[in-house]
């Protein structure tokens, strides 16, 4: 008994010091709320001025290859499909930035008002909900997903 209590303390305190290494928490950003929600509010508004200008080769550089686009109909598009055929989106504001970083990824949630047609369909003007998310490579933001909640009108 006393062998075995002799060797759960030392394996006790090293699964102990292992778990502290972890980090359980978020990872530290030195960028303030402020700048976070900042940066946010520039790269939601890159992704639609490309979108309004239908600018592909911007948007070739800034979606990321894994990017995914859901609608709140259930339309789900790759970064391919997506640039192949983008909206027509002649006007769009956004407000309610909130921005979250964690490392070298950020997250936007955000409403945004759009004058919008997507495949012959108009979509509400009405504000929205949004949420996107980023990652950072080689110190440029290359957007990875962008979730629309914006119904099509009936």
């Amino acid at each position: 008994m006393k062998r075995s209590a002799a060797l759960i303390a030392p394996l006790a305190c090293a699964c102990i010091l292992a778990l502290g290494a972890c980090g359980g928490g978020e990872s530290a950003s030195s960028a303030t709320p402020a700048d976070t929600d900042k940066t946010a509010t520039e790269l939601v508004t890159r992704l639609f001025q490309d979108v309004k200008e239908k600018d592909t080769a911007g948007l070739q550089e800034f979606l990321d290859a894994s990017w995914q686009l859901r609608r709140a109909d259930g339309d789900s598009l790759t970064k391919n499909q997506y640039i192949a055929g983008l909206p027509d989106l002649r006007g769009y504001s956004i407000s309610e930035v909130r921005g979250t970083q964690s490392g070298s990824a950020l997250v936007a949630s955000y409403t945004a008002t759009t004058d919008l047609i997507v495949d012959g369909q108009t979509y509400k003007g009405t504000p929205a909900p949004y949420l996107a998310s980023f990652v950072k490579v080689d110190d440029q933001w290359r957007m990875t997903s962008q979730a629309n909640f914006n119904l099509p009108e009936k």
